[in-house]
């Protein structure tokens, strides 16, 4: 019942998908997953009273830690939206701290994994090899940090008739992976830049060559993968008719959103207050270094706080980087987008809102954290 209930609320079905968890509830009354998703789609004395129920079998001592995790996880969102930021702000350390034990993430090794990208493709590669790849598909990237507003972006994209939204795609880093070392030392100049250009072709060729698996039908294709943000350049090298939108968001709001999401384990920095810092400040060395490299018309960034203040005119920008024509169906019919499987599926569904700004400063203890 819980898998269906995921489901009905990645296709928008949410009125079908509390009863699914609600059975799944009724099935298995310790299943927290099922709690915490159930609690995503209550508001009110509805949530309040579920809030005190989560609380009472978090302290169980029947509970699982798997389910005692999601439950924290849970709780903190279901006092925050009460309006109990204390409190909720509790269990959200006190989740984190259960999810990062589970986890071997080095900050280090992340470190030295942006660095050794910058190395690999550095200004002048990027001079050499421009136009290495297929020129003659331009699919669109929507990259940035997770909780940055990419979700919102694409929403915006998918209402468009002219494009397919394939959502968050492992493509381009799958065939990147294919990438080998060219060793300059026993080439003459010309032939180590036709194979290192040949390179850039054939991993554009087989990035290409998945998409129209996926089938795109004719229509421009929207690759929603926020950590693509770090392959942005080799993206360019590779895909020189590609266009990318790079969403912004205020600092303090997107890491403490990325704090208070239960993420896979793809967002492995996300579970420590400093972590999730460190790895915003490596988020904006490597924007800082491909804004350096990227051509303008290649790179266009936009704010989270502009597109919901000014829904209207930062969508036509949007929709005029990607080279499409102005199709008012973009804010009409925004909510469209057939299926979200992101943490962001209930909040895409709605009209365009900006009670998320500031979100953070509701938590000054975290925000004195992530700035000493």
């Amino acid at each position: 019942m819980r898998t269906l209930g995921v489901q009905f609320s990645e296709f928008g079905k949410f009125d079908e998908a509390a009863a699914c968890f609600r059975l799944a509830i009724a099935n298995d009354p310790h299943d927290g997953l099922a709690h915490r998703l159930l609690s995503e789609l209550e508001d009110g004395e509805e949530l309040a009273v579920h809030a005190e129920q989560m609380l009472a079998l978090a302290g169980a001592r029947a509970i699982d830690e798997s389910a005692r995790l999601e439950l924290e996880f849970a709780l903190g969102a279901a006092f925050e939206r009460l309006g109990d930021h204390d409190r909720a702000y509790a269990h959200y350390v006190r989740a984190n701290a259960m999810r990062r034990k589970r986890l071997s993430y080095d900050p280090k090794r992340e470190r030295l994994f942006f660095e050794h990208l910058r190395a690999a493709f550095n200004p002048v590669i990027a001079q050499l090899c421009k136009g290495s790849g297929p020129s003659d598909a331009g699919p669109v990237f929507v990259v940035g940090m997770p909780r940055s507003g990419t979700t919102l972006v694409e929403s915006l994209l998918a209402a468009h008739p002219r494009v397919q939204a394939f959502g968050e795609l492992t493509a381009f880093e799958r065939a990147l992976g294919d990438l080998s070392t060219v060793d300059a030392s026993p080439h003459d100049h010309e032939t180590f830049l036709a194979e290192l250009r040949g390179q850039f072709h054939r991993v554009g060729a087989a990035y290409l060559s998945e998409i129209d698996a996926l089938g795109a039908d004719g229509r421009v294709p929207v690759d929603k993968m926020p950590a693509n943000f770090r392959f942005v350049v080799p993206i360019h090298l590779a895909l020189p008719a590609a266009k990318i939108v790079h969403v912004r968001r205020d600092r303090l709001d997107t890491c403490f959103s990325c704090f208070a999401v239960n993420f896979t384990e793809s967002q492995t920095f996300a579970f420590d207050v400093d972590e999730v810092a460190e790895y915003y400040a490596m988020y904006e060395e490597h924007m800082a270094f491909a804004r350096a490299v990227l051509p303008p018309s290649v790179l266009l960034e936009v704010d989270y706080e502009e597109i919901v203040n000014d829904t209207g005119h930062a969508a036509r920008k949007i929709v005029a980087h990607c080279g499409l024509d102005w199709d008012e169906r973009v804010l009409i019919e925004r909510r469209s987008i057939p299926r979200v499987r992101t943490a962001s599926l209930h909040q895409v569904r709605r009209p365009v809102y900006n009670s998320s700004i500031g979100r953070a400063r509701r938590f000054p203890q975290f925000c004195a954290a992530v700035t000493r």
